[in-house]
C-alpha cells in the first residue's frame, strides 16, 4: 500500500519520523538533516510543495490511532492529529508542548494541569477545547476504546480527569508517573474530537477528523492513502532553520 502526503512542512514530517520511529521515516528523516546542514544563500528560499511517498506491506486494520497500536496505522494517519505533548524537534529525549501550551505537575506528583492552546480547530472546523482533550485520555484508557498497552498504563496510575475551563485540563493520577508523559508524547496518544468513536465506525475514513497540519482526501484499500495540507493550521509554517 501506497501513502502519500503533500510535503508543505519539512519541520513537521521530521516531527512525525521521530514520533513514528519507524526505520523509512528515519531515512526520511536523515535525507533531511542533510539538506538542513546545508545554508541556503541570502537571497534563496527554501522549496515548497511536493508528495512525499512510502509503502506499507497491509492496509489499515482501522483509523484508530487508539485503537490500533501499529505504525502501519501511525504512519499514515499520525500527521492528521495532535498529542497535547510531544517530542522536540531537534532533541528527541526532549517532551514539549503541542495542544498543550504548557502543564504543572503537583508537589505530590498526582495531578498534573495542562493549559490547552485556543485557536485551534479540527478539520470540520470544530474548535478544540478542554471536553476533547478530556474525551480523549478517557478513551485512552478505556479497554473496549483503546488498545491494551494504553490501558495497561492507564489503569495503574489513571484516576479521570476534569475541566475548570474550557481551555485547561487537570489530570488526576493514582500515583506518580514518569511513564504517562512520555506515552502523552507518543505518536498514538492523539487528541480526538469528542464523541467520535460513538458517531463513526473506526474503519470508516470519516473517523479522520484531527487537528493536525495534514487532513484526510482519500483512501483505497490496498492501495494507497492520501491526505493534503490543512489550511491555516495553528502552527507558524515557516522552517526554522538551525543556527539561524
Amino acid at each position: 500500500m501506497r501513502s502519500c502526503l503533500p510535503w508543505r512542512s519539512q519541520r513537521r514530517v521530521l516531527h512525525g519520523a521521530w514520533r513514528c520511529g519507524h526505520p523509512l521515516g528515519l531515512l526520511v528523516m536523515m535525507g533531511l538533516m542533510v539538506t538542513w546542514s546545508t545554508p541556503l544563500p541570502a537571497a534563496e528560499q527554501p522549496d515548497r510543495g511536493g508528495t512525499i511517498v512510502w509503502a506499507v506491506h497491509e492496509s489499515m486494520p482501522s483509523f484508530d490511532l487508539h485503537y490500533d497500536n501499529s505504525y502501519i496505522v501511525s504512519q499514515p494517519i499520525g500527521p492528521l492529529y495532535n498529542g497535547l505533548l510531544t517530542f522536540d524537534v531537534y532533541d528527541h529525549e526532549k517532551i514539549v508542548g503541542d495542544l498543550a501550551e504548557r502543564w504543572a505537575i503537583a508537589p505530590d506528583g498526582k495531578q498534573i494541569t495542562f493549559a490547552l492552546r485556543q485557536g485551534v480547530t479540527f478539520h470540520d472546523g470544530a474548535v478544540f477545547t478542554c471536553a476533547d482533550a478530556k474525551y480523549s485520555l478517557d478513551k485512552l484508557a478505556d479497554p473496549k476504546r483503546a488498545h491494551r498497552t494504553f490501558v495497561a498504563i492507564m489503569e495503574k496510575v489513571f484516576d479521570g480527569t476534569t475541566c475548570t475551563d474550557d481551555f485547561t485540563l487537570v489530570l488526576n493520577l493514582k500515583e506518580p508517573s514518569a511513564a504517562l508523559l512520555t506515552m502523552l508524547a507518543g505518536a498514538h496518544a492523539v487528541m480526538m474530537k469528542a464523541g467520535i468513536a460513538e458517531q463513526v465506525d473506526r474503519k470508516d475514513p470519516k473517523f479522520l477528523v484531527g487537528t493536525g497540519p495534514f487532513k484526510y482526501k482519500s483512501y483505497t484499500p490496498g492501495v494507497n492513502f492520501r491526505a493534503e495540507r490543512k489550511p491555516n493550521y495553528w502552527v507558524v509554517s515557516e522552517v526554522e532553520w538551525p543556527g539561524a
